[in-house]
């Protein structure tokens, strides 16, 4: 947690912001409907996250890593996105 602490205080990111936006990214990513909402907001989300699919991709794929166990030293390294 020390290095989250660190990342969030370099940035000048709260954990509210973070979870606002990964939240945005999420539902974007994995609804299309969102992309034709009538809602301003959620619209302009959209756009921007389409406008930036690869960046919004890494950081969706990114995070979703989080909850997962680290490779073991003995484990190979899986093999890198392109």
């Amino acid at each position: 947690m020390p290095k989250t602490v660190e990342i969030f205080k370099a940035s000048g990111l709260t954990p509210d912001d973070f979870s606002k936006g990964i939240f945005a990214i999420m539902a974007v990513m994995m609804s299309e409907e969102l992309s034709t909402s009538e809602d301003k907001t959620v619209k302009a989300n959209a756009d921007f996250i389409a406008a930036n699919k690869d960046q919004a991709d890494a950081i969706f794929g990114s995070f979703m890593t989080l909850g997962e166990p680290a490779p073991s030293p003995s484990s190979p390294a899986p093999p890198a996105n392109p």
